[in-house]
C-alpha cells in the first residue's frame, strides 16, 4: 500500500519505509490558478530531475482535495514505485494496488506524526519495561551472590 502525505503544500509520497518528495502546490500568476509541480525524479521528462507541471487546480483547496485523483501525480508515484522496484525494494503489492486503480490513501503531516508518535511511545514504553525488569534480575542476582559469600563465610 502507497500514500500521499501532504506537508503544507507539498506532497510526500511513502510506499512501506520508502518516504520521498513528491511535488508542491504553487500558485501561478500567468495562468491564475494553483498549479501541481512534481519531481521528475527518475528524469524521464527531460527536466533534468526538476519538475514537471501536472495538474492545475482554480484553488488551493479544490487542490488538496484533488491532488489525490490527479492523473499526473498517478503517473509520477507509479513511476516512483517502479523506480524503488527496479532497485530491489518490495513495493509489488503498493504497484498492483496502482495497476489495478485501487485509489491511494490520502493523509495529512499532522496525521501521520500522530500516527508515529505512538508507535515511538509503544517502542519507549517497552524499552521502560525491558530496563525494570533487567534491573531487576541484576538486583536479585546481587542479593543471591551477596547470600551465597555470606554462607560460605559462615561455614
Amino acid at each position: 500500500m502507497s500514500s500521499i502525505i501532504w506537508d503544507n503544500d507539498n506532497l510526500i509520497q511513502k510506499a512501506g519505509d520508502n518516504v520521498e518528495y513528491l511535488g508542491h502546490v504553487k500558485y501561478d500568476q500567468n495562468a491564475k490558478e494553483f498549479v501541481l509541480w512534481l519531481k521528475d525524479a527518475r528524469s524521464l521528462f527531460g527536466s533534468g530531475n526538476g519538475f514537471v507541471r501536472g495538474d492545475a487546480f482554480p484553488t488551493m483547496r479544490l487542490a488538496k482535495s484533488g491532488v489525490i485523483k490527479a492523473s499526473s501525480v498517478r503517473i509520477v508515484h507509479h513511476l516512483w514505485l517502479t523506480g524503488l522496484k527496479d532497485r530491489g525494494q518490495h513495493v509489488s503489492k503498493a504497484i498492483a494496488d496502482i495497476e489495478d486503480s485501487k485509489p491511494l490513501t490520502e493523509s495529512t503531516f499532522e496525521d501521520e506524526m500522530d500516527r508515529m508518535r505512538t508507535q515511538l511511545g509503544k517502542a519507549a514504553n517497552k524499552q521502560v519495561r525491558m530496563f525494570w525488569a533487567g534491573l531487576s534480575l541484576g538486583v536479585f542476582g546481587a542479593i543471591v551472590g551477596i547470600a551465597g559469600l555470606w554462607v560460605a563465610i559462615m561455614r
